[in-house]
């Protein structure tokens, strides 16, 4: 993926990663989990994960996390 970036270690590995755009360029990035993750534990903090809740990891106020080409 073409970013500017660095994926937090404490992201699970199985993160579906997604975006809102908010306004002009600026895009809320984060994440959610299949249902198959649901209830379990963060294996470091032992927080339980939601499979309805997008978990928020980045403001990306200059739309760099997906870079794309202008056309």
């Amino acid at each position: 993926m073409n970013t500017d970036f660095i994926e937090p270690l404490h992201i699970p590995i199985e993160a579906r990663w997604a975006r809102f755009r908010l306004q002009n360029k600026v895009r809320v990035i984060g994440f959610i989990l299949e249902e198959k993750y649901h209830n379990d534990a963060h294996p470091k903090t032992s927080f339980l994960f939601d499979t309805n809740t997008f978990y928020v990891v980045f403001l990306d106020r200059d739309h760099t996390f997906w870079k794309s080409e202008k056309a």
